[in-house]
């Protein structure tokens, strides 16, 4: 592969890494909610969410190991990159953290994230075809079909739900909450 376009796929696999990173921290602070609040009817518990972040984890090493193949350097890419992923990750990580919001709310601002996840495999399986990687262009789709089952995880829980999602209720008159 030519420098320009190595240069290119290793900006977009660095991108990808830190996105995935990032990701299985979201998973974890939702397990971390769905532990204190409670899992939601129909919802995820703790142990659902710890093997997505599992996953995450294994997509996350597999972009690591495959920028070592190319021979780039994970976290010399993961410094350049993270900045521009953490400024587009910020709002999400606020809405999932946020202890106001519930796990269902928190779950709708992970749809959002993993429907951005699975166009941005694509791109990136196109780009590796395009330059002869067929290797990488096909863990790409394996990477897209796992965000596919993400996708179709976090659907059946928003549609399993017995009520819209909203902010978490306060009791009236305590602190941060509405009075009626």
């Amino acid at each position: 592969m030519p420098d320009a376009e190595l240069e290119l796929v290793t900006r977009r696999l660095g991108e990808r890494l830190v996105h995935e990173q990032l990701a299985a921290c979201y998973y974890g602070i939702l397990a971390c909610k769905a532990g204190a609040l409670g899992a939601p009817a129909g919802g995820p518990g703790p142990e659902h969410l710890e093997e997505l972040v599992q996953e995450e984890r294994h997509l996350a090493e597999l972009l690591r190991q495959t920028l070592i193949d190319l021979g780039g350097e994970p976290d010399r890419l993961r410094a350049l990159e993270s900045l521009e992923a953490t400024v587009s990750a910020t709002r999400l990580l606020a809405l999932v953290a946020d202890p106001r919001r519930s796990v269902l709310a928190s779950i709708e601002a992970l749809l959002v994230a993993e429907l951005a996840d699975r166009a941005s495999w694509d791109t990136l399986a196109d780009l590796t075809a395009a330059f002869g990687r067929a290797d990488l262009a096909e863990r790409c789709r394996a990477a897209r079909a796992l965000e596919d089952r993400h996708v179709t995880q976090l659907r059946t829980w928003l549609a399993d739900r017995a009520d819209p999602p909203r902010d978490v209720e306060r009791e009236p008159g305590a602190e941060g909450g509405a009075a009626p």
